[in-house]
């Protein structure tokens, strides 16, 4: 029985599971003990081979690829060196090239952003003009007459009132700042925060028509942008006088030197006729004097005095005619005291009256850019 038992063993020996082959009950490569009661009623604990599944050791053994597969990846992957330079993006050339393109572009736009701003301004001072334009028209349809331009009362120069912007600012539904040319300089404007001098004293308000206080009123010495036509050409033998009859639109509208209004068949050629036009900014540290007026023969001194025909759109000036219609010539043919055509638009009999001389026509400061 003992050799019988020990033969059995030998048969049934359980077999050595392969070295890195897990073993276990679900049917992995392995065995499990099966009790079996022996010869005698000994029982005997019998290893039995399980076979494996093979779907389950097909998916495992695709798994143990895949990891296989990424060690052998991740491991292979070239890695930066720990002490590798990084490249900069741009060189010290490069940049200072770039930087002189650019500085390039901007001189080459600059100017002409600068040109299309000046337009604009002057544009908008056209418009300007054609309102005052309409609202002339207007008034010389109520009155026959043209509104004039200063009242001289008794008192002296102080007491002086430019009536022209306050009875053309009655039709025009209160908008002061269409008085204002934009490319002027802002103290230059109607408006009594910004029309201050140097010392930040404001140089409008004064006794009006009837004896009645008017912050807005604008006098001899106040700043403004826009001249009116008053006189025409009124110099001979190399000095300003008063012609007789007026030549321009009416100067003063009381006081000694008046002659009484325009009536507005007394303009020969209203279509060329000039009425309003723009004049220099007078310095903002210098103290004004009858800047609400133009005339060709002025000739723009640091007194304060400055009504010649401004150019301070590109060397020309905007002019409102007696139709109402807006030109803009060069200054200095405005001005030009030989100039036949330009001569004769100042006068309401449209002639040059060359019998009344000639200013200075060249001055230092003809070719100056105006404020």
């Amino acid at each position: 029985m003992q050799k019988s038992l020990s033969s059995f063993k030998t048969r049934h020996a359980r077999p050595q599971a392969h070295p890195g082959t897990a073993t276990g009950p679900r049917g992995r490569l392995g065995s499990q003990r099966v009790p079996i009661r022996g010869d005698g009623g000994i029982d005997l604990d019998i290893p039995l081979r399980v076979r494996p599944l093979r779907a389950e050791t097909a998916s495992r053994s695709a798994s143990v690829a895949r990891r296989t597969t990424l060690v052998a990846v991740s491991t292979c992957a070239p890695r930066p060196h720990a002490s590798a330079k990084t490249k900069a993006a741009f060189t010290l050339i490069e940049l200072l090239v770039v930087i002189a393109i650019i500085a390039i572009l901007a001189a080459m736009l600059l100017p002409a952003l600068a040109r299309s701003k000046s337009k604009a301004k002057q544009t908008s001072c056209i418009n300007n003009m054609k309102q005052i334009g309409l609202a002339g028209l207007m008034y010389i349809g109520d009155y026959n007459q043209y509104p004039g331009c200063l009242s001289t009362p008794a008192g002296g120069s102080p007491n002086y009132y430019y009536v022209w912007p306050t009875r053309l600012f009655s039709l025009m539904g209160g908008n002061r700042k269409a008085f204002t040319c934009p490319a002027a300089q802002s103290w230059t404007a109607w408006d009594t925060n910004l029309n201050v001098n140097s010392a930040g004293k404001g140089t409008l308000g004064g006794i009006g028509p009837g004896g009645v206080y008017d912050p807005y009123a604008i006098t001899s010495t106040s700043f403004f942008g826009l001249g009116y036509n008053d006189w025409g050409i009124h110099f001979q033998g190399g000095a300003e006088v008063i012609t007789r009859p007026q030549l321009g639109l009416g100067g003063d509208v009381d006081g000694g030197l008046t002659q009484g209004p325009i009536k507005d068949t007394s303009v020969k050629r209203p279509t060329d006729m000039i009425w309003i036009c723009d004049v220099p900014s007078v310095p903002q540290s210098v103290s004004p004097l009858f800047n609400a007026n133009c005339e060709p023969a002025d000739v723009k001194t640091i007194s304060g005095h400055s009504a010649c025909p401004a150019n301070r759109h590109n060397y020309r000036t905007d002019v409102l005619f007696c139709d109402g219609h807006v030109e803009s010539p060069k200054r200095n043919d405005v001005r030009s005291p030989p100039d036949a055509g330009w001569r004769a638009r100042w006068n309401n009999d449209n002639d040059p009256h060359f019998e009344d001389g000639y200013w200075q026509g060249n001055p230092p400061w003809i070719n100056t850019l105006d404020q």
